[in-house]
């Protein structure tokens, strides 16, 4: 079994720092701020850190839920911090401290508030209830269910599966290109039946960004 001993260890009178998130602003902060003694508790409501360039591997399939989770608490500890697991509730600036959605509460004399990015749907009516995010692994896991759904339904029933994917950063533009591979890939190992009968135009990939649309057909 593998010991991880922690690297720095930090003056019990050193000033206290918060970092809530576990995602890259939050992870590297750790690094830097007890190489400069500081004392570091991080926080974040998942016991891990996903690496969300991958999430989109994730949600085709290529990739298991767990290949892009890295362990929160063995990370801080690595780097002489403190893991505290908990959804931030409330912060008090008064009193310099923070609470957890699970009743813990942590006073600093620094926070940091690095919780990550969310899906926004600007006010547009159904977009939430009705469209698939890919900012965690719980997203990813809820469109790799629902897309590998419509390629069963592919090979027992009639219709057609089109995916629309909207935004044009890294995260979208693989999701597009891996999603029309996929129907080749997929549908020809898994389900035979449907490549055999389902036509190229029945499964179909759609990207929109910036307003401009840019279409692709699975070969």
């Amino acid at each position: 079994m593998r010991t991880i001993v922690a690297r720095h260890q930090a003056d019990p009178n050193a000033p206290h720092v918060v970092i809530c998130g576990a995602g890259f602003g939050g992870l590297s902060a750790i690094k830097k701020l007890t190489q400069a003694g500081m004392r570091v508790t991080l926080v974040d409501g998942h016991l891990y850190s996903t690496f969300q360039p991958l999430l989109y591997q994730v949600a085709t399939a290529g990739l298991n839920p767990g290949d892009v989770a890295y362990p929160a608490g063995g990370f801080a500890r690595r780097y002489g911090a403190n893991f505290r697991r908990g959804d931030l509730a409330a912060i008090d600036t008064a009193s310099r401290s923070v609470k957890l959605g699970n009743g813990l509460e942590l006073s600093y004399d620094y926070l940091i508030v690095a919780t990550g990015v969310s899906a926004s749907f600007y006010g547009i009516k159904g977009a939430a209830e009705n469209t698939f995010g890919l900012y965690t692994r719980t997203d990813a896991i809820a469109f790799r269910d629902h897309l590998m759904a419509g390629f069963e339904r592919l090979s027992t029933d009639s219709g057609d599966l089109a995916v629309t994917v909207v935004g044009g950063g890294a995260t979208g533009v693989e999701l597009v290109g891996t999603l029309a591979e996929l129907r080749g890939i997929v549908l020809g190992a898994t389900f035979p039946v449907a490549a055999r009968a389902v036509q190229p135009q029945a499964a179909r990939v759609r990207q929109e960004a910036a307003g401009q649309a840019r279409y692709r057909r699975a070969a």
